[in-house]
């Protein structure tokens, strides 16, 4: 298995909510726009994405499993 991938799946995985978030406070604190309308890249997309709180859930577990694989007893 190359654990190399598997790492830089659970790094995007990571930054890219992250990303996600930094957006969606330079929308409101530099742009003025207001929080309620702050959506970011991905929620312009998907909104479904803003109504459901269960995407950082499965983020979460996503990164898990990854490190399971990468470096727990499943290695």
């Amino acid at each position: 298995m190359n654990t190399r991938r598997v790492i830089q799946a659970c790094t995007a995985v990571v930054l890219v909510p992250l990303a996600e978030q930094v957006l969606r406070a330079g929308q409101v604190h530099l742009v003025r726009i207001p929080e309620e309308h702050a959506n970011g890249l991905l929620a312009i997309a998907f909104p479904q994405l803003l109504e459901v709180d269960w995407t950082h859930h499965c983020l979460a577990l996503v990164v898990l499993a990854g490190l399971l694989v990468t470096h727990g007893p499943a290695r």
